[in-house]
């Protein structure tokens, strides 16, 4: 069962697949007062993004994590694989935000 969200995001700095409204009944205010709180946690895995070879905009999830209010709630996977220097950017730029970055994939338990 797809539902809508109730309102409009600003800007469209992910992936689609990430902007799906899982709560019928959650609007942009709800999840902007769930993501203040302290025990949020966000998870994203770029992983398949940095290994896939295609050009990510990395800029972009950067600034994106930047406005969130609790950065030090963001845990970033970047994959197993040697990253090159888009690997390395993102990696630093993450760690100076104060986000947690593991160097391998995410995997569902």
């Amino acid at each position: 069962m797809q539902t809508e969200c109730k309102e409009e995001r600003a800007d469209d700095l992910l992936h689609p697949q990430v902007y799906k409204c899982t709560l019928p009944s959650m609007t942009l205010t709800d999840a902007r007062k769930r993501l203040t709180d302290e025990e949020t946690e966000i998870v994203v895995d770029w992983s398949q993004a940095l290994s896939s070879g295609t050009s990510t905009n990395i800029d972009r999830l950067i600034e994106w994590i930047s406005t969130y209010p609790n950065k030090r709630g963001v845990h970033v996977y970047l994959g197993s694989g040697r990253h090159h220097s888009t690997g390395r950017k993102l990696q630093n730029s993450l760690q100076a935000l104060g986000c947690r970055v593991t160097n391998r994939s995410y995997q569902l338990v």
